[in-house]
């Protein structure tokens, strides 16, 4: 009897490491979004709002939206899809931080070229072929916008100076 309790103890612990991670939603949009007209320019073509969301983790609001190209390009048999965050961190330091970890984790990357003229410090990135990604942190706030998979249609320089104009 003994044993089996002890391995229903185990499993239970076992199985509470596995739970999903629950984020509570909150009713909450930044002023700072991505808007339709300007993820249709970035991916070249017709686009749909696919999701949005904002949830609270800590002491940071975070918001999330996707853009949905609304037909597969035909010269590359992928849909274009553009995704943004954005988040506010209770202080400037904490934002600093995570800005820091992410670029940390990818400045080895190829690809990975640093912006000047963008929030207080961004970065791109891109492998040339599937995907083009931005992260800029002003003060305690921090944006990510990433097109994948990048299609003929794709804009990058809509993509550059769309991004570029979101501080401003």
């Amino acid at each position: 009897m003994k044993l089996i309790s002890s391995l229903f103890l185990v499993w239970i612990v076992l199985l509470s490491g596995c739970a999903p991670r629950v984020r509570p939603n909150i009713d909450w949009k930044p002023d700072l979004i991505l808007s339709l007209q300007d993820a249709e320019r970035i991916l070249g073509e017709s686009a749909h709002l696919e999701n949005s969301s904002a949830y609270l983790e800590g002491n940071t609001k975070t918001y999330v939206s996707s853009y949905f190209a609304n037909t597969v390009d035909k010269a590359t048999d992928k849909t274009g899809v553009l995704y943004f965050m954005y988040e506010e961190y209770k202080n400037v330091e904490s934002a600093s931080l995570s800005y820091e970890s992410i670029r940390k984790a990818n400045e080895q990357a190829p690809g990975v070229q640093p912006l000047t003229g963008i929030g207080d410090e961004a970065y791109f990135h891109s492998d040339g072929t599937n995907f083009l990604f931005i992260l800029s942190r002003s003060a305690n706030e921090m944006f990510r916008v990433k097109v994948n998979k990048t299609t003929s249609h794709t804009n990058k320089e809509a993509f550059m100076a769309i991004t570029a104009a979101f501080w401003r």
